[in-house]
């Protein structure tokens, strides 16, 4: 592996990317970026502007795992160095293997992996918050209104985190809403394939040095980005 790559990586990933790394033996460092911050995208724009400023000069190639995630990678600058991240509108399509899978899961699905549950704000947490602040009915009022759209929760198995735990952890949620839990199939590619320099296809972004991120290149299809 080059000495020139480092990996700046949302905290939510974790586990998939671990994985990925001891099953082709990478061995680039990691700065990971708290996923908390998520529920505040102009925050976590600052933060990982500023791990990428701070990271350091010898690395010359970031690879950001990372969606967009509410515009968060806007304007993010790169310097120097080149940035690239997948083409992907959150974490999702990196849990299921592309664009094309998430579009297939439907967008009445609200999705879980352990990674949400541990580094996320989620409806789990919400709404155990919910019941401790408000009790039970208005709590089962509040989360029924900001999940009406969805049909049904779906646990990503990636291979990274046991199942049936993460299955256990929701089912609270799933009887109160009355809607099923599914099993999706994962698909690790994505991240496999930026670790592997794989970006000669449609589902990455290359940010050369000297440009930055914008909005255009969260829709555009293609890997590189002219100044």
């Amino acid at each position: 592996m080059e000495d020139n790559i480092i990996i700046l990586a949302c905290s939510t990933l974790r586990q998939e990317l671990e994985l990925v790394m001891k099953r082709i033996s990478c061995k680039y460092p990691v700065e990971w970026v708290d996923s908390g911050l998520h529920i505040w995208p102009d925050k976590l724009k600052i933060e990982v502007q500023k791990k990428l400023q701070d990271i350091h000069p010898r690395y010359t190639t970031v690879l950001l795992l990372f969606g967009f995630c509410g515009n968060s990678m806007i304007d993010i600058e790169a310097g120097n160095r080149t940035l690239v991240l997948p083409l992907a509108a959150d974490c999702i399509p990196i849990f299921l293997g592309s664009n094309s899978n998430r579009e297939k899961a439907g967008i009445d699905t609200y999705f879980y992996t352990a990674g949400y549950l541990n580094y996320e704000s989620n409806m789990v947490s919400e709404f155990k918050y919910a019941i401790q602040k408000y009790g039970k009915k208005r709590a089962s009022y509040f989360i029924k209104a900001m999940m009406a759209h969805y049909k049904r929760l779906a646990v990503i198995d990636t291979g990274a985190f046991d199942v049936e735990e993460v299955i256990d952890k929701i089912k609270d949620l799933s009887l109160e809403l009355d809607i099923p839990t599914v099993i999706l199939e994962g698909n690790l590619i994505m991240i496999e394939n930026l670790l592997s320099k794989n970006w000669d296809n449609d589902s990455f972004l290359i940010v050369q040095p000297g440009c930055k991120i914008t909005l255009d290149d969260s829709l555009r299809v293609g890997k590189s980005l002219i100044c």
